[in-house]
């Protein structure tokens, strides 16, 4: 299986309980104290490109930490990719994620090999150095057009009220 326990069990065997559960919470914590970290400089959205790797980096996380992992949870893994697609330019690059996650965990059913556990992992301390050190993956576009609804509002207000406002000025005008 690709999450924690799943690799622990692996490395240690079934029988040696103490240090599998040791390696799971472990690194379970490290991982998820480092996401904390990270997180209180960029919360985790859909309106940055920091924002989905975080986003992508807390889906990866999760997966690895389930304690429960089966074989049909796998179709989760192909929402990372989906999470981060508008941050390629190149659309072409995206298949070729889509194409490998899925190859990667026919490959590790087969094996047993956990190359999808380490590849997650991979990501993981990938994407929170990335976010973190704030060299990432620029598009001509930064943010993403859910900034540009709000354009015209006063900082702290809303669209709606931005909107009101402009319907009883042109209302005033015509009087």
């Amino acid at each position: 299986m690709y999450s924690l326990p799943g690799l622990a069990v692996s490395l240690f065997g079934q029988r040696n309980v103490a240090s599998t559960n040791a390696f799971y919470f472990g690194i379970g914590a490290l991982l998820i104290m480092a996401y904390l970290w990270v997180a209180r400089r960029t919360s985790p959205s859909f309106r940055s490109n920091q924002g989905r790797i975080m986003l992508a980096t807390g889906l990866a996380i999760i997966l690895l930490i389930n304690p429960h992992a089966y074989s049909q949870d796998a179709i989760l893994l192909l929402a990372i990719p989906a999470v981060i697609l508008p941050i390629w330019r190149d659309q072409r690059q995206t298949i070729i994620v889509f194409l490998a996650a899925m190859t990667l965990q026919y490959v590790d059913q087969m094996t047993g090999l956990h190359l999808t556990t380490l590849a997650l992992l991979g990501f993981v301390c990938g994407g929170l150095f990335v976010v973190r050190s704030g060299k990432y993956i620029a598009t001509t576009q930064d943010k993403v057009p859910y900034e540009s609804r709000n354009q015209g509002t006063k900082k702290g207000s809303s669209p709606h009220l931005a909107h009101s406002r402009r319907r009883q000025n042109n209302n005033s005008r015509s009087i």
